[in-house]
Order: C-alpha cells, then structure tokens, then sequence
C-alpha cells in the first residue's frame, strides 16, 4: 500500500466523531466547505443507501429482514463516499451500537489485524501499531512457500475470528474508509474472520468505502466475497436533478428559480463536489437566508464557481496525463459524445482505448481497465434490476461528464494531430478551428 493511500485513511477514526447532522435552518455563515474534509450541511440523494443501512441496523438486533452481511460504498472521489459512512455511523451511535473505525495502516498485514482485533476485543479500543511483518514476509522462494503463507493466515483468521467473536457479543460497527488501498494480506485475513465470525452469531455490521477498484482490491482478498454482496454493493452515482437542488438550497433556506436550477444542473451535472463549490459560491455572491437564487444571482456566483472547477480540472487532466491514460480518456469522451452521451459497451470503451494505445505503453486493455479504476468510467449497478442476469454488465457512462469535455478540450488544443486520430471512424472530422472553438467553449477553463 502506497504512503499517500495510508496518509488519506489516517485518523479516520478521529475524523468520524466530528460529524454533520442535516441542518434546518440556514447557519449564519456560509455552510459549504467543499474539500475541507467536512461533510456538506445537507446530504441529498442517498436516501436509498441509508434505508439500506437501517435495515442493517435491524439485523445487529435480530428485527430485519435482511441477513446480516457486508455492505460497500463505491464511487469515483468526489460523489461522497465517506460522507455517506460518516452519516451511518452518526446513526449506528443514535441505536446504541459500538462504532469500530480500522485505519489502514493498522491492518497490513495478519499479525497487525490479529493484534488490533484483540485489543479491540479485550475493550481497549483502537491499537495504534506498528507494521508488523515478521508472517506478512514468510518466504519468497521455493518449495511449499505459498503453502506456509496460507497455513499462517489460517491460524491468524481464526484468532481473528475468536476476537470478532468477542467484539460481537453486542452490535457492532466496523468501518473501513479508501478501502481499495487496503492491503491485501491483511484484508484477507479480516474478510475470512468476518464471515467466520458472523456464522458464528457475531453481531458485527462491516461497511467498506472505497473507489472504483474497490471490486479489483477485494477480489484478490477474497475471490467470492464482492459477488456475495449482490444486495450490498452501493454505487453511488451522480444526483438527479431534484436531489441537486435541494443540496444547494436546503442549507439555504432558499428557494431556486427553474431556470437557476437547469444552469445548476449544466455547470454540475449533479456531481456531489460541484454541488459544494456551487453552493459555496452562491453563498458568497448572495448571502441572504431565505433568498430567492435566480438567474441574476448564478451570474454573480459563477466566475467563482467556474475558477475553483477549472483547479479541480486541471488537477484531475494533469494526474491523467502522468499517469499516461490523457489520450484513452480522450478517445473514450468522444466515443460517448458520437453516441449522444449514452452509454458505452466494454466493447466500445475497448475500441477507443485501442486508438489510444498508439500514444502509450499501455495496451487497450490495461488502458480501459485503468480508466474505470480511476473513476473517470462508471458504472452505476442500480441500473441492473434484481431480477436481472446475476452475470449482466451495466453500462458504462464518463463518470464525470465535464469532465470528460475539458479532457477532449485539452487534447485538441495541444496536441491536435493526435486528437484527430482518436475520434472514432465515423465521427466528424475537427475543422482548423475546432480547438480553439473548444477553448473558447470551456468558459475559461485553461485547456
């Protein structure tokens, strides 16, 4: 697990008492603080994955209809993963139950999760420990090695499982924020504890949070434990135009106008950190609670609003373009917008990522795999009705839809050549003037 990943998930537990509640009545000072680490003042559209929850809740107690299991949060940064976790732990403690938050760094390896489960358990709460890897380095050759590794890890999952045991005899939550990062010793261990605990009768709900390759991260911790999760599995997607509005105007008090809410919902397109930085620019440019936003009042507020997701830009295309996938996110964006933005089939996300692999190292394949790692493809799987193909795929949609545009803007401007090269066979070819069309589009979104 790399240090930026185990630097993210450090002091979770901390972090998770200091929560927010819904507000209301509108705060005498500006309640949005996108990026901060704060929840927002009013969390909308996951009404759904909190029901979820409850009924989660209702199982620790034996009153649910639903068979105590995992849950996981996953979703591209910025869509409120962790916000929506704080927000059930906020309901875990409103229903008696021990809250547990495992940080990361605590749990690499099989001795650290041995140890941290027993202090736990022995009613000392978190261990704050040091990588202990005298198990996690058995062998790294010959004969029987993967053998020894596996007999090791059984010994340390029952351990682990006799500690679960213990810290399930009352309902217990146990939360695991950026668990992609979570390293894969360790969490095979505690995903084998968990599931033996539980058939025991531990009463201990595990909820996950993490981003896209959440799926790939658990996959090799435990190779049937995301399919097991069928009814579990929260991806939380982008917010609808109603559940927009009312993250910008119930903290507010204010009533938004329809023409105000269509341009919230252009410049947005309902992704939870614009909402923020909208709502935080709104204040600024007219702080009055109970105020009519109209269409005069988004003027005052979008140059700010328009500066701060030029940053988040240029920072999401500079971290795409490093880690080499700027020109496959390009051919991506402009496959979806030849099919209207509809949504796009492995088969077609394979196709563009196979123009692109002309100006990489990377192969189609890695290059499509590393798209939708990264958050900038999603799938959103309550598109799948239950009573769907267990086996069938939902479809795939630019995560984050302007962002994708300010991707193909940047391509096109600087390295024409090759973004004519990355459209697809039957897509219109760029006019001369087509990059500098683009800049100019982007509202003033350096490209």
């Amino acid at each position: 697990m790399g240090m930026r990943a185990v630097a993210m998930a450090s002091n979770f537990a901390q972090r998770l008492m200091r929560m927010g509640s819904r507000r209301t009545s509108a705060p005498s000072e500006n309640p949005f603080r996108a990026g901060s680490g704060t929840p927002p003042p009013y969390l909308a559209g996951r009404d759904a994955d909190i029901a979820v929850f409850k009924s989660c809740m209702d199982s620790l107690y034996g009153k649910g209809a639903v068979p105590l299991g995992p849950m996981v949060l996953f979703a591209p940064r910025g869509n409120g993963k962790t916000v929506l976790m704080r927000r059930m732990v906020d309901l875990g403690r409103r229903n008696r139950v021990n809250v547990v938050a495992l940080d990361l760094s605590d749990i690499e390896t099989a001795d650290q999760v041995k140890a941290q489960l027993a202090h736990i358990a022995g009613g000392k709460g978190v261990l704050k420990t040091k990588a202990m890897r005298t198990h996690g380095q058995i062998g790294t050759d010959g004969a029987g090695v993967e053998l020894e590794r596996q007999t090791v890890r059984d010994m340390e999952s029952e351990a682990a499982a006799k500690s679960l045991l213990r810290i399930g005899k009352k309902p217990t939550l146990i939360v695991i924020d950026e668990a992609h990062a979570l390293a894969t010793e360790g969490g095979a261990v505690l995903l084998r504890a968990e599931q033996s605990a539980r058939t025991e009768g531990a009463k201990n709900q595990l909820v996950l949070a993490g981003t896209p390759n959440l799926q790939s991260a658990l996959d090799k911790m435990h190779t049937t434990f995301w399919s097991r999760l069928r009814h579990r599995r929260r991806p939380l997607g982008l917010l609808g135009k109603k559940d927009s509005v009312d993250a910008i105007a119930q903290p507010m008090n204010a009533k938004i106008t329809d023409g105000a809410a269509e341009l919230i919902m252009q410049e947005t397109a309902g992704y939870p950190y614009f909402l923020q930085i909208m709502g935080w620019a709104l204040w600024d440019a007219s702080p009055k609670i109970g105020a009519t936003i109209d269409g005069a009042a988004m003027h005052q507020a979008l140059p700010q609003f328009s500066k701060s997701k030029a940053d988040y830009y240029r920072d999401r295309i500079n971290g795409l373009q490093d880690a080499g996938l700027l020109f496959a996110a390009c051919a991506v964006t402009e496959a979806a917008r030849l099919r209207g933005w509809s949504a796009l089939t492995d088969e077609d996300i394979d196709r563009a990522c196979g123009r692109a692999s002309a100006h990489s190292d990377l192969d189609a394949a890695s290059l499509s795999m590393e798209l939708k790692h990264a958050g900038f493809l999603w799938n959103d799987e309550t598109s799948i009705k239950d009573n769907a193909d267990p086996n069938a795929v939902p479809p795939w949609s630019c995560g984050i839809p302007t962002l994708s545009d300010a991707v193909a803007q940047r391509v096109a401007v600087r390295h024409p050549n090759a973004y004519a090269m990355l459209l697809p066979l039957n897509a219109p070819q760029p006019s001369a003037s087509a990059p500098q069309a683009a800049a100019r589009q982007a509202g003033g979104v350096e490209p």
